[in-house]
């Protein structure tokens, strides 16, 4: 039958004309419209083969027909990868890679036999890249898409890609090439070219089998549309190359029926199919990681098949240099072959070692640090539990005392109102008096470190009071000691009560300036910054440091000589603190010195600027 090619051409190029416009402006019905076109190619050319003999009208209609069935399914699945993110995306761009050598293939044969209207000759780099195709598929089925699987270096995904290139590519130049470059044997050449590339496509198709049944949603419907394509183009592709072998394949011929199915198969997939939807996604991401069962481990393919092809070369090579005539020329290009492929393995191994090397060392490190916060967290944990208990006995104790000096202070009153006292008498109660008072002090010391004295919470600016309570001190007047005070950035305003927290600061202020005392001279630097709706309010001193920093906020606890100090400074801060609902910690400095670090919530009100 003849055909009318100028009809051919024009329908070709307006199909190819429109998927070039872009996948994603096609709408449903142009969907529709490309699916129906690509189901009804394989069944026009089954009519045309069955009415047809070998010209140059059924074979321009037979590669045409191909080449835009595999460029459609290329484009699509392109689409697919530049319209998705993370491990889908890489999927469907290996996909397209494999799909795009197959395309290039397929494009040589439309320029031999329509363009140039010659037979296609043995054209090695058209038949290597048909073989090479595999890899990147391989490498997206390893990828699992539909599983969420753990994070995974791409330049590690990357070095197993490289490798298994290398390695395929050895494949095809060791057992087909040889006999072309060295021998030149064409006859041997195809022979051995069809076997590698029918193994190849049986690997692939033994994995995505595996693959579609682990599968599951969405992705299990690609992944079997995909797996019956694949079979039918295996199929196909034994047919056609028995019968080239026999002489009696043309293009256009019913050979190519089952063949251009195939690529009619992937076309509609590559159309109809893109993934899961976002809510299997989520499901998916509600699963076990790395997409195995609960408590399995986690199955890295690529890798794996990287290293079964890396340690396959070595048997190779002991295979060739113990077998075989020492005078064959295909023997000895396959020894120089092997140890190549062996040298270029072994290069991107310890590359990839040392990769996985750096990371190894960046996990060590997070692992330390996160050991190090834990450890930390679990410091002052005991430390709070602690200081609650110690809070509620002294709260109990305070108010016992509290009873008793109340007691003692109205005795105290009634002496006093005595006229008839003598001189003697009325210096002791006096002095009774006074030691009531400072017991009265002792006690609100230890309310306030218990949280139970009285807050009187009002919008206040922190750097006022830092340097009220630097002024209040003996810094102004100790000349080996420098204050420094630094505002980072636009600080808020605290809700607080600001009698409370300038105590805080005199004293932590009083004590870093203790620790300076036989320095010759000492730097205090205060700071204050915003840490997530929170003001940090940092005292770094170049003092001494602390003995025993884990023990400085319990009650009682001091460093002092004895009459300087009771110990129940810090403890009460920690108090105040607490109380305003802030934290309060302290540590060492490596280079001496010690650091007190404050948070406390930020109050809802406009910013406190830098001053000027």
């Amino acid at each position: 039958m003849a055909l009318n090619l100028r009809w051919i051409g024009e329908c070709v190029q307006f199909a190819t004309g429109q998927l070039l416009v872009g996948a994603n402006r096609w709408s449903s019905s142009g969907k529709k419209l490309l699916v129906a076109l690509a189901l009804a190619l394989p069944l026009l050319l089954v009519g045309v083969s069955l009415r047809g003999r070998p010209s140059y009208a059924l074979t321009a209609f037979g590669d045409l027909t191909q080449f835009f069935l595999l460029a459609t399914a290329t484009v699509f699945f392109a689409w697919k990868g530049i319209s998705t993110l993370g491990t889908p995306r890489a999927f469907w761009l290996l996909v397209t890679l494999g799909f795009a050598m197959w395309s290039i293939n397929m494009f040589l044969w439309v320029y031999h036999e329509v363009w140039l209207n010659r037979p296609v000759p043995s054209v090695p780099i058209g038949e290597f890249l048909l073989f090479i195709k595999v890899v990147p598929l391989l490498a997206a089925l390893a990828l699992q898409p539909d599983k969420e699987s753990a994070d995974r270096s791409r330049l590690l995904g990357l070095f197993d890609l490289t490798s298994l290139l290398v390695c395929w590519t050895y494949v095809f130049l060791f057992w087909a090439m040889a006999y072309l470059l060295v021998g030149n044997d064409l006859a041997r050449y195809n022979r051995h070219s069809d076997i590698v590339d029918e193994v190849g496509n049986q690997v692939f198709l033994f994995i995505l089998a595996v693959v579609a049944v682990r599968s599951h949603g969405r992705w299990r419907g690609f992944y079997l549309h995909f797996l019956g394509a694949t079979a039918t183009y295996d199929f196909a592709s034994i047919l056609i190359n028995r019968a080239i072998g026999s002489g009696r394949y043309y293009t256009g011929s019913l050979y190519d029926v089952p063949f251009t199915a195939a690529l009619a198969w992937f076309c509609v997939t590559a159309i109809t199919y893109g993934g899961s939807s976002q809510s299997e996604q989520a499901q998916v991401s509600e699963q076990p990681k790395s997409g195995s069962r609960p408590g399995g481990r986690v199955v890295l393919w690529s890798a794996r098949l990287a290293m079964l092809a890396t340690l396959s070369t070595p048997v190779i090579g002991l295979w060739l240099v113990t077998s075989g005539a020492t005078e064959d020329p295909v023997r000895h290009f396959r020894i120089l072959l092997t140890l190549f492929t062996m040298l270029i393995l072994t290069i991107l191994l310890l590359l990839k070692q040392d990769l996985l090397n750096l990371k190894l060392a960046g996990y060590l490190r997070d692992a330390s640090l996160a050991y190090s916060n834990l450890r930390r967290s679990e410091d002052q944990l005991v430390q709070n539990e602690k200081l609650a208990s110690l809070g509620k006995l002294v709260s109990r104790v305070a108010h016992e005392i509290n009873k008793a000096m109340a007691a003692v202070g109205k005795d105290v009153e009634e002496l006093s109102a005595q006229p008839t006292a003598d001189e003697n008498r009325q210096k002791m109660t006096a002095k009774i008096g006074e030691s009531a008072r400072r017991t009265n002090t002792l006690v609100e010391n230890m309310l306030s470190f218990a949280q139970e004295m009285p807050l009187h919470r009002t919008s206040v600016d922190v750097r006022p009071l830092l340097e009220s309570a630097v002024n209040l001190t003996r810094a102004g007047r100790r000349h080996s000691v420098r204050v420094e005070i630094a505002q980072h950035g636009a600080v808020p305003m605290v809700e607080g009560d600001a009698n409370q927290l300038i105590q805080v600061f005199l004293h932590i202020i009083s004590n870093a300036i203790d620790a300076m005392e036989g320095n010759e001279e000492g730097l205090l630097t205060i700071s204050t910054r915003v840490e997530q709706e929170h003001v940090e309010i940092g005292f770094v001193d170049t003092g001494s440091g602390l003995k025993e920093p884990r023990r400085v906020f319990e009650p009682f606890y001091t460093t002092k000589p004895v009459g300087r100090g009771v110990g129940l400074g810090l403890s009460t801060c920690y108090g105040i603190i607490r109380q305003h609902g802030g934290e309060i910690e302290c540590q060492n400095r490596p280079e001496g010195g010690a650091v007190f670090r404050l948070v406390l919530p930020a109050a809802a009100a406009a910013s406190v600027e830098i001053a000027s």
